[in-house]
């Protein structure tokens, strides 16, 4: 009973910590010194537009169903503006001025979308924000306010899909070659151009978030230290977000056998050199399985001798009473 409680208590530090540490905007999550493209490539798979639409993790606060509510938001306002480039400043009236209004309508391509995102997240009210140890109700009143704004606009961008086609019906400038072709080095540039800003963002977060990461210290996005969460389980939680009895006691890959290092690891526990001792979670509950049903076995069996050793003695009882009679 112990272990199982031990096991959900770390189970549950590990989920804070992603929690928080996603909220935060924590940037460091696989060891830090040696491992910063690990993080930059996780940092881009939970922050990039595109990207976070495949490979966004299911802890993130900006949760799944909402992410596909944005990408019609995105999506339409996307149209609507590819039609009204190409119809009010069309590439026959000079390649300078349409590049340039291509470029805008890009720029606010990614205004409109990280506005979305923090209206679906509301990054305050997450664990770890300023507004987190308000009133609850207040709380989750201003979570739900966002996701169902978010739904409005999702509704609401049905109004620039309809302007776009009005205005790629009407307009003698927007054939349906340009229209794509304007749709996609839109968002060609609207993606590939964030990731200039989520790099500077990754780097600067980095460095302020030195003494968490390098020292050992928590606080901030780092609310049990640098040691939370697991870098195994953030692999293994970005599809459910939870792990049935996940131990924390496992540093290791489950496949090829090599330690995942952290020499920043809390001393708690069997350590050595920052790696914890490997254990697969199938097979704790499977030896878990096995020891319960030894047990319930061997409780069948010590019933079935108390019972036939009971059966015996009652004969004898019986023979010995009428002898002495």
């Amino acid at each position: 009973m112990s272990l199982d409680v031990e096991e959900g208590d770390r189970q549950s530090n590990n989920e804070r910590a992603a929690r928080v540490g996603f909220a935060q905007g924590r940037v460091v999550w696989f060891g830090g010194v040696d491992s910063w493209l690990k993080d930059w490539i996780f940092f881009l798979e939970n922050e990039h537009t595109l990207i976070s639409m495949c490979r966004g993790h299911a802890l993130h606060p900006f949760e799944r169903f909402d992410r596909i509510m944005y990408f019609l938001c995105v999506l339409c306002f996307s149209l609507f503006m590819s039609a009204y480039v190409q119809a009010v400043y069309p590439m026959q009236n000079g390649i300078i001025e349409y590049g340039f209004w291509l470029l805008l309508a890009s720029i606010l391509l990614v205004v409109y979308d990280y506005a979305l995102r923090f209206l679906a997240t509301s990054p305050c009210m997450q664990p770890g924000g300023s507004l987190y140890d308000s009133c609850w109700f207040c709380r989750e009143c201003f979570v739900d306010c966002g996701r169902q704004g978010l739904y409005v606009c999702a509704a609401g961008s049905s109004g620039f899909l309809i302007g776009g086609i009005i205005l790629a019906a009407t307009s003698e400038h927007v054939l349906p070659g340009t229209f794509f072709a304007t749709f996609f080095a839109m968002k060609a540039l609207s993606y590939f151009g964030e990731v200039l800003p989520l790099a500077y963002f990754f780097y600067t977060r980095r460095e302020k978030q030195r003494h968490f990461w390098l020292d050992g210290v928590a606080g901030g996005a780092y609310p049990l230290g640098p040691s939370f969460p697991d870098p195994l389980f953030l692999r293994e939680s970005r599809h459910d977000g939870e792990i049935q009895k996940w131990p924390e006691s496992r540093q290791r890959e489950r496949a090829g056998g090599h330690a995942i290092h952290n020499p920043i690891l809390q001393k708690d526990g069997a350590v050595l050199n920052g790696v914890r001792p490997t254990i697969d979670p199938a097979q704790r509950q499977a030896d878990r399985q096995l020891r319960r049903e030894r047990q319930i076995e061997m409780l069948r069996r010590t019933r079935e001798q108390v019972r036939s050793n009971e059966e015996q003695r009652s004969p004898d009882a019986l023979a010995h009473l009428g002898s002495r009679s």
